[in-house]
């Protein structure tokens, strides 16, 4: 009978011990990427949420601001036409006041007055 010598088995265990450790090394390392991947997820998405939050608030004050400033322009419409309808009233004020002075001045130029008569003597 045949003996099988030792020296190969020895080596297999060494190969085999060797490529175990490697095995370990390298599904810690996979670990600790995995952990490091789930924590920036983990921060990304509460920036995200965040960010997300102050688009919500912003959109909120875009349209409060958007109104505001319609009723604003709309105020300043209303004031333009007022201000226009003023200044056209004044003018036909203006008019009217000179035709009526016109006319008061023609008036006494107009007047003659009679002379006081004299106390007899």
């Amino acid at each position: 009978m045949s003996t099988v010598p030792d020296a190969p088995v020895t080596s297999y265990a060494a190969r085999v011990q060797a490529l175990n450790t490697d095995l370990v090394k390298n599904v810690d390392a996979i670990r600790r990427d995995y952990r490091s991947v789930s924590t920036a997820i983990t921060e990304a998405e509460t920036r995200k949420s965040e960010l997300e939050r102050q688009i919500a608030a912003m959109q909120s004050e875009l349209q409060g601001t958007s109104q505001m400033l319609e009723g604003l322009q709309a105020t300043k419409a209303r004031l333009a036409r007022s201000l226009a309808e003023a200044d056209r009233t004044y003018q036909q004020i203006i008019q009217s006041s000179e035709a009526l002075l016109s006319l008061l001045q023609r008036e006494s130029h107009d007047v003659v007055l009679p002379r006081p008569s004299q106390p007899p003597r």
